[in-house]
């Protein structure tokens, strides 16, 4: 899947301008104790205990190409990717 803009930009939510920009992916920086957190809270109140997935691909691709074909499935899940030295 292709992401189909010429330029993808990533920042801070705080700097995301919402009257003229809309974020497709968002992505969280965190330690083991919230990944569990997060975790679980992928899975509440959905079907399955499937909803977050660690795709076999490289860092950057997990966060934006898997990440933006979750976006646009039936079911969208979780997608949890390791770069640069830390799990994200």
């Amino acid at each position: 899947m292709e992401i189909p803009k010429k330029f993808v930009a990533f920042k801070p939510l705080k700097e995301v301008e919402v009257n003229k920009e809309q974020p497709q992916i968002v992505v969280l920086l965190t330690n083991p104790d919230q990944i569990s957190a997060l975790v679980v809270l992928a899975n509440y109140g959905r079907k399955g205990n499937e909803n977050v997935i660690i795709p076999y691909t490289a860092g950057c691709e997990t966060m934006s190409v898997f990440a933006y074909k979750e976006a646009r499935s039936n079911n969208p899940r979780a997608i949890m990717f390791y770069i640069f030295g830390l799990l994200y």
